[in-house]
């Protein structure tokens, strides 16, 4: 895995290692930025870059599940994982910074990535049974 930066972010080449993502440290705490904020940049950024073919994204969801059915993925859990080439090239809390993180570090379009949270064991069981 890539060395941290000053900054905090983990960057790797692309399709080379996994981009795991983390804000920013500041003097008061962490910049995290809004929904409302991620969700401007995002779209922006969607008009730089030609629209990502179904087929690609099909093909990455497939391997995505068949990852997640085999236990693949079972080291990633409670996190998002971005699939891109049938690869996990990065991680993160949220999944709109790292959306917009590797969109960024892989010019192309936002939407070409596949982004899912795992869910940790029993983390969606154990909130239904909280709420009953």
């Amino acid at each position: 895995m890539a060395r941290s930066t000053k900054r905090g972010a983990r960057k790797a080449m692309p399709g080379s290692e996994v981009i795991e993502h983390r804000t920013t440290p500041t003097s008061t705490g962490f910049l995290v930025p809004s929904v409302d904020q991620l969700a401007t940049e995002l779209t922006a950024l969607e008009h730089h870059f030609p629209p990502p073919e179904a087929a690609e994204i099909a093909a990455d969801c497939r391997w995505f599940q068949d990852q997640q059915t085999n236990g693949g993925l079972a080291a990633y859990r409670g996190m998002n994982v971005a699939v891109y080439q049938k690869a996990i090239v990065g991680t993160g809390a949220n999944s709109l910074q790292l959306t917009l993180d590797l969109a960024l570090a892989l010019k192309l379009h936002p939407q070409r990535l596949v982004v899912e949270y795992i869910p940790r064991l029993g983390e969606f069981l154990s909130e239904s049974l909280s709420r009953a």
